[in-house]
């Protein structure tokens, strides 16, 4: 009986210190990783990368991405910061590539919208018909429309933003792009998308682009500079 009582109390023991251990470690919480990197929205900001790409029909690309933010300018009666976008890039065949555009950016860091889109070659603007907040972070699986923006002739791009699950802790942060033309027929179908840590530094980048008239997509992998 004195064994028994022994062996009991024992058991005992041990289930309490197993939950006491469950208890103090709790679940674990999912992280938050930054959207965009510290400074990003700063005049002077760079980031640069080195592209190398194939299309569905074999043709090969070379070239560089780049992010540069500008002064901050008024834009739609509001001030703004200006990062210029630049694509350039040739393929295999003899062909060359440049797309330069400007994304508006609110300045306040508390309500960060995409207040307007300007092609900086042909310099038409596109101005939002919905704008919504983009959070500073988020956790894995998060999603939400950027906005939907319009060039006054029916032609829409609509822009949205997901967080993916990446490889040794970090995340892959993608910002889509539809354009629609005024008969809601889809033109181009894209995305980028940056592995980032969870202080939003970014490691390296992806993009897909696919321009519907060609059915010919193209996919990019940028190695950070």
């Amino acid at each position: 009986m004195k064994r028994f009582a022994v062996f009991i109390a024992l058991t005992m023991s041990i289930f309490l210190l197993l939950n006491c251990s469950e208890d103090s470690t709790g679940p674990t919480e999912e992280p938050s990783y930054q959207l965009f990197p510290n400074g990003y929205f700063s005049t002077g900001f760079r980031e640069e990368y080195s592209l190398v790409g194939s299309s569905q029909s074999g043709t090969q690309f070379t070239g560089t991405h780049l992010e540069l933010t500008q002064s901050p300018v008024t834009f739609g009666g509001q001030q703004t910061a200006p990062v210029t976008i630049r694509d350039e890039w040739a393929d295999n065949l003899g062909g060359s590539f440049l797309t330069s555009t400007a994304y508006f950016y609110s300045t306040d860091g508390d309500n960060r919208q995409l207040l307007g889109i300007q092609d900086q070659l042909t310099t038409g603007i596109l101005t939002p018909t919905t704008s919504t907040a983009m959070p500073v972070s988020a956790k894995i699986g998060d999603s939400g429309q950027v906005g939907v923006y319009s060039d006054g002739q029916g032609n829409t791009l609509t822009q949205t933003w997901e967080l993916q699950a990446g490889e040794n802790g970090r995340a892959k942060m993608v910002l889509a792009n539809q354009v629609r033309d005024a008969n809601n027929t889809l033109v181009t179908d894209g995305n980028v998308t940056f592995q980032i840590d969870e202080g939003g530094t970014r490691y390296g980048m992806t993009i897909f682009f696919d321009l519907k008239i060609l059915g010919d997509p193209v996919n990019w992998t940028g190695t950070k500079l």
